[in-house]
């Protein structure tokens, strides 16, 4: 398998800062970004200190080096850990510049196009990219944040990279060029504050998908889960040329629960012995928000109102076995849907404060 930035330092070759001057290497670039607003880097092609050692002490020497100066670099200039690491998968890094870094890329490049020019294997890429993050931080995470890399919103697949990056747990970023984004695409990702909604932890595959292959067995979806504060989300993935997982997905624990399919607006209700089957076509994808049913209790008054708080603005849908009398924004009365068991509301863009409340009456 050819490796285009390895080829391209065979053939031309690369300089390397001496050890002994790294310091000043990294005080002069950190020190102008910071003085221009800059307030974090990205440092790629991590690895390479591997090919470059043997004239200088060998790999740890010089490996110790370079972390050294980059740790203090980055605390002085970027809020102690304003970095992210790439291309970073070497055991130099592992156990010397993970003591700054705390988010590393998990996967390859974000490939664009093949740069073999075959039409698709471009497309094949993007679900290797994903295999790879999923799987790779089933270690990584151990010890450091996993990054699942930029992509572009105009891309043929940004909504397959786009729905994978959303339940990451990790930064959302693009590499548009100039003029050319899809925003309403980047509108789903981001808030108007310029803050996204964050799952807590790391995505991680799920227990079904540990020892299967879900880019090359014609057959298993690839299946990743993360945690928001009181919900559970599952991302389901087809990254091959088709089929679909036999493979029910499920959570323990629970009596009964709702999911709600982002992609066909569809809300299932179901019981942890129950099986759900999705199907995909290549490419395409599911994001399935999981949330434990409560069961609340009885009223004690004519009327019992429940209470929401929401960040940011768009659709917002909520499942209730009733249908409510009235529904508030922000004490205002606003029109609302109740469809298939969800109260279905318009929600306008927060205010200054940061988060609007949803009062539903029963």
């Amino acid at each position: 398998m050819e490796d285009l930035a390895v080829d391209k330092i065979v053939s031309s070759g690369v300089g390397l800062v001496p050890p002994e001057m790294v310091d000043q290497m990294y005080e002069g670039i950190h020190s102008h970004l910071e003085k221009v607003g800059i307030d974090g880097v990205k440092v790629d092609v991590i690895h390479l200190l591997e090919m470059l050692c043997e004239d200088y002490g060998g790999r740890v020497d010089l490996a110790k080096a370079y972390y050294k100066a980059l740790t203090a670099s980055v605390r002085k200039h970027f809020k102690g850990n304003g970095v992210i690491a790439s291309m970073e998968h070497c055991n130099d890094f592992m156990f010397l510049g993970t003591e700054a870094i705390s988010l590393g890329r998990v996967g390859d490049d974000f490939w664009c196009t093949d740069p073999s020019g075959d039409p698709n294997g471009t497309f094949w890429l993007q679900g290797c990219h994903m295999v790879h993050c999923a799987y790779n931080s089933l270690w990584m995470g151990n010890f450091i944040h996993p990054d699942w890399d930029m992509f572009q919103s105009t891309h043929p697949c940004a909504e397959f990279h786009a729905a994978s990056r959303a339940i990451s747990g990790g930064p959302i970023y693009v590499s548009d060029s100039v003029g050319k984004h899809n925003f309403p695409l980047l509108k789903k990702l981001v808030l108007p504050d310029g803050s996204i909604l964050r799952c807590i932890c790391y995505a991680l595959p799920t227990r079904d998908c540990l020892f299967k292959d879900p880019l090359h067995d014609g057959n298993t979806m690839l299946k990743i889960w993360n945690l928001n504060k009181f919900t559970g989300v599952i991302g389901a993935f087809n990254c091959q040329g088709g089929g679909c997982g036999k493979n029910p997905i499920s959570i323990d624990g629970v009596q009964a629960f709702a999911m709600y399919l982002s992609q066909s607006k569809k809300l299932v209700l179901s019981e942890p012995h129950e099986n759900i089957e999705i199907a995909l076509e290549p490419f395409n994808f599911e994001l399935v928000t999981v949330s434990p049913v409560t069961t609340l209790r009885r009223k004690t008054s004519p009327v019992c109102s429940y209470r929401i708080c929401i960040k940011g603005g768009g659709e917002m849908r909520v499942f209730a076995s009733e249908k409510p009398r009235a529904c508030k924004i922000d004490g205002r009365d606003v029109a609302f849907e109740y469809e298939a068991s969800m109260v279905v509301t318009q929600v306008p863009c927060s205010p200054p404060s940061g988060l609007s409340t949803a009062d539903y009456f029963f």
